[in-house]
């Protein structure tokens, strides 16, 4: 186990936020297009975003 995973996880949440609060955020891409992929979990094959200054 890594020592610094709980600081890791809280700058991730700050990071995030700070971009939720700043920037206006939508898929790029028909989701249409996304597809899961099973690997240890499911995740997107490919989710590109645009990120849009809020005013």
């Amino acid at each position: 186990m890594c020592p610094g995973r709980y600081l890791a996880a809280v700058e991730m949440r700050l990071v995030i936020s700070m971009l939720m609060r700043h920037f206006k955020i939508e898929l790029a891409i028909d989701p249409a297009e996304i597809e899961e992929v099973s690997a240890f979990t499911m995740v997107p094959n490919q989710m590109p975003v645009r990120l849009k200054p809020r005013a």
